[in-house]
């Protein structure tokens, strides 16, 4: 009986042996929020931000910190956020009772007043955190904020740890409120004992937060780069996990895979998943074949998502793709203030990056080949 293809992660952060090539990276991003020093990273989705700061994340915590992430695409309001933040604290704090204890002191002059429910699971009590009463007066939610942002730095203070929050989609909370950076650095700014990360998809509105003079967090964090991952420990990786199911690889399908996918994490994992299960149904080898058929079945995959992101764009930044992908410059009408708009909002949106003065390449080679299917 063959044996099944291997799962590669599609969707999900990594992790493991599936995180290729970040050790490096998660290591020095972990001594960096170790020292105190609060971090801006941001990128493009899906090229491994989270994957990376949850690997530190856990590295922190084994080494007796106390680490959490809020993700704010899914806070909406600033009782959302911290209603988010309250549940993150029971991850910094842990959930022994011990635990639970210090919690409940920290907590013991936050107003408005925060409760703790408790609610048995199958084999474990799950400790959940959650605002108390509604309150409808005009500052309330501004004083649940405050109220929220402060936590971590009082569980940290009690346990007599360094904390590490994660904020993910940093660029999200400008949508709750034009105010809430001013709010928020107000409260965080003069914390000793909480490390913030500050993590984004949108590189120029988020790092502007940080490097305009203006902006409430100016110079609050700086910026911390993600490496790409490097061919070879992708190829390493790729090799490995098809020989554990039975697959043999050429050097050539492996290149080919990574030239089809540009090397982007979440578009080489999908098409290695397709390469595997082609190669299961031929003669079990990943040749430059088999990596031109899961090309071909990866471009049909991600099709719908790319026409999404296509019609979501103006025409001028449409026809700059479309001469991008020719080989051709965007600059028809050179200085021209629609092709400059046109040219930061891709920029911002990830779906090109600098390449030099003047210069741009596409950052997804899939999206790149889907445009000049277009053209």
């Amino acid at each position: 009986m063959p044996l099944p293809p291997p799962a590669f992660p599609l969707g999900t952060p990594a992790s493991g042996r599936d995180l290729v090539g970040r050790d490096e990276a998660v290591a020095e991003l972990a001594l960096r929020l170790s020292t105190g020093q609060h971090l801006l990273l941001f990128g493009p989705r899906r090229t491994g931000k989270t994957s990376v700061a949850e690997a530190a994340l856990a590295r922190l915590r084994a080494g007796g910190l106390l680490g959490a992430r809020v993700d704010l695409t899914y806070t909406p309001s600033k009782r959302a956020l911290a209603d988010a933040l309250a549940g993150a604290c029971l991850q910094v704090a842990g959930t022994g009772f011990r635990a639970l204890e210090q919690l409940r002191a920290a907590l013991a002059s936050v107003r408005p007043e925060l409760r703790l429910r408790r609610e048995l699971g199958p084999e474990a009590a799950e400790f959940v955190l959650g605002l108390a009463r509604p309150d409808t007066r005009p500052d309330a939610e501004d004083e649940v904020l405050r109220s929220a942002l402060a936590l971590p730095e009082r569980v940290a203070a009690t346990r007599g740890r360094r904390a590490i929050l994660c904020l993910d989609e940093f660029q999200e909370a400008g949508r709750i409120d034009t105010g809430i950076y001013r709010l928020i650095r107000a409260e965080i700014s003069a914390q000793r004992h909480t490390t913030y990360l500050f993590m984004g998809s949108q590189g120029s509105l988020l790092s502007g937060l940080f490097a305009r003079r203006n902006e409430p967090l100016y110079q609050f964090a700086t910026v911390w780069s993600l490496p790409p991952v490097p061919a070879e420990a992708w190829t390493a990786y790729l090799a490995a996990r098809y020989a554990e199911a039975g697959l043999s690889t050429t050097a050539a399908g492996l290149d080919a895979l990574l030239a089809a996918s540009g090397a982007h994490p979440m578009h080489t994992m999908l098409l290695a998943q397709e390469a595997a299960v082609l190669a299961l149904t031929d003669r079990g080898v990943v040749d430059a074949d088999i990596a031109g058929a899961a090309r071909a079945s990866a471009a049909r995959a991600l099709a719908p998502a790319f026409e999404e992101v296509w019609r979501s764009l103006p025409a001028p930044a449409q026809t700059a793709l479309i001469l991008l992908s020719r080989g051709d410059s965007p600059w028809t009408g050179r200085g021209s203030r629609t092709t400059k708009r046109a040219m930061d909002a891709l920029l911002d949106r990830g779906i090109l990056v600098r390449a030099g003065r003047g210069r741009y390449r596409f950052f997804e080679t899939m999206f790149e080949e889907f445009v000049r299917g277009i053209a």
